[in-house]
């Protein structure tokens, strides 16, 4: 009778005060760099890469609840001009983005053409999730199997139609974060590293492939395994 009282107790026990504290404190940090600009240090003399992406990616929205121990972060990632990167469903797509791009050239100068092929530049989004893991019967935890300690889980959102041939990605399937994760990587490098990827997939007409599921049970982690 003993081990169910104690096994009943610990699922819902809260979360490690500190933990969750360094959980919130350090998302807080991060999504104030990623909209508001790069941090610079105390003396305003030299910037912090907290916040720092590539051109090619912006974000597109953001959810922090710091009580639901609940944190999505959506990106957007440009993978190319309509030339180099249509959708490969679509059977006229070719001589569309042929049309489109002669049209654009002619029109170079003129403000609103150039704002239509903006908008028309082919564009995929993922979701890193960096939310506090809940046990199996549903209790939040927080410690070393939570971010920052382990990266962020990552979902495709949109875009798996621009992905070539042989690809086994599928809009909402999950992404590898494939870093040597340390604590000292944030959200903007998670996001920097699956764009990379997908864009050179794109770009190179070179499969790309989700990531592999968790094993069942136990408790789901940034990374996207489970531990019991």
């Amino acid at each position: 009778t003993t081990a169910p009282a104690t096994a009943s107790t610990a699922s819902s026990s809260p979360p490690n005060r500190r933990a969750t504290e360094i959980w919130s404190t350090r998302l807080q940090r991060e999504l104030l760099a990623l909209t508001s600009g790069p941090e610079t240090s105390g003396d305003g003399s030299r910037d912090q890469p907290v916040g720092v992406l590539p051109p090619f990616v912006t974000v597109e929205s953001h959810e922090l609840d710091i009580g639901g121990g609940r944190c999505e972060v959506v990106f957007g990632v440009d993978v190319g001009e309509s030339s180099l990167a249509t959708p490969k469903k679509d059977d006229g797509a070719e001589g569309a983005a042929a049309a489109e791009g002669a049209e654009e050239e002619e029109e170079e100068q003129d403000e609103t053409a150039a704002a239509e092929a903006l908008a028309s530049t082919p564009r995929i989004t993922v979701t890193l999730d960096a939310s506090l893991p809940r046990t199996s019967a549903g209790s939040l935890t927080a410690g070393p199997d939570s971010y920052p300690f382990l990266p962020p889980k990552c979902l495709l959102t949109s875009g798996a139609v621009y992905f070539p041939e042989g690809s086994d990605i599928a809009d909402g399937d999950p992404l590898d974060v494939d870093l040597d994760w340390t604590p000292s990587l944030h959200l903007n490098d998670a996001a920097t590293h699956v764009a990379l990827r997908a864009r050179e997939s794109i770009r190179r007409n070179e499969p790309f492939h989700k990531a592999k599921p968790p094993p069942e049970g136990g408790v789901t982690i940034g990374g996207g395994d489970r531990i019991a």
